[in-house]
């Protein structure tokens, strides 16, 4: 399987981003909508905090999320990738994954441990521990470009 550095650069670091900054501007909107108190209706006021609160909670479960991934794809080169082979001992799932797609298939974020060292993997459930693996992989982030299965 290979996946393209743009598709993982935008999936991990531009659209998360994007998500951010927007949640951060509506609530900071609707922070200031309360304080100020531009509606005077009940009504109006529970939408606000209604919106906030969604907000915030978006807020708070996408930055955990990327924190729990330690991906720091925005430093790497797509062209300095390491190949590696090795016998997989490990697989974790992801929480809270975006989605991609390969083949039309979608595929699912996976960190796997090859070697003692834990790389962030997309699959569409074909590897599986104690396969024996050819991977490429980006060297800051640990995210895997293309995995093969050695026979």
């Amino acid at each position: 399987m290979n996946f393209e550095y743009s598709d993982y650069y935008n999936k991990l670091y531009e659209m998360p981003l994007i998500t951010i900054i927007i949640a951060s501007l509506m609530i900071f909107g609707s922070i200031s909508a309360l304080i100020i108190g531009i509606s005077k209706h009940r009504k109006v006021n529970i939408y606000i905090l209604g919106l906030l609160l969604s907000c915030a909670f978006s807020f708070i479960l996408l930055v955990t999320g990327l924190n729990g991934l330690n991906v720091e794809i925005k430093h790497d080169n797509p062209t300095e990738t390491i190949q590696l082979n090795g016998i997989i001992s490990d697989i974790r799932t992801v929480s809270n994954p975006p989605r991609f797609y390969y083949e039309d298939q979608i595929v699912i974020p996976k960190i796997i441990t090859i070697n003692d060292q834990e790389f962030y993997c997309m699959t569409i459930g074909t590897i599986d521990v104690g396969d024996n693996v050819e991977i490429l992989y980006l060297e800051n982030s640990k995210v895997v470009l293309s995995i093969y299965v050695i026979e």
